[in-house]
């Protein structure tokens, strides 16, 4: 993260400049800068941890093969009670939630009905945004016979 950068290179100044006085709050700053940067990582690490061990327990290499949609976010259905909705920013429309009759939320999908605003003219510099992240299943499993791959890359998560 941005915080994170700052103030690596702000205690790497520190370090270099003995003569300079750093004071306590300016410490814990940076120390909770720094952290914050390492429980991110966290998360994400174990959100992509518990993506993978989903993707392959429903895993069946006898199912059709299905091309993943570059434009639309995917949606791994469990089986099990505790469906996931995904929240995937969509690019290309606006994504549509609703509550089911048993109060979950489920999404009905990516609509174009709304359109997304044109970037403006002062927008304009900016480089487009990245594209939406490929989940787990489509990663290493969509088109494959086997799972060994899977495993493998949940391993080196783990």
């Amino acid at each position: 993260s941005i915080q994170a950068t700052y103030y690596s290179t702000l205690i790497n100044h520190w370090s270099n400049n003995k003569d300079t006085s750093v004071s306590d709050d300016q410490l814990c700053d940076a120390a909770d800068g720094v952290m914050l940067d390492d429980v991110i990582r966290r998360q994400k690490l174990s959100a992509e941890i518990s993506e993978a061990e989903a993707a392959i327990a429903v895993f069946s290499p006898d199912s059709e093969v299905n091309e993943a949609s570059e434009d639309t976010p995917t949606v791994v259905e469990n089986t099990k009670a505790d469906e996931k909705v995904d929240l995937t920013p969509s690019l290309s429309g606006t994504q549509t939630l609703s509550l089911s009759s048993d109060g979950e939320w489920r999404s009905e999908g990516v609509s174009d009905s709304v359109p997304i605003p044109s970037a403006s003219s002062s927008n304009s510099d900016l480089p487009p945004p990245p594209p939406p992240c490929r989940s787990f299943g489509d990663r290493f499993l969509v088109g494959r016979s086997s799972s060994d791959e899977a495993v493998r890359a949940l391993q080196k998560l783990k």
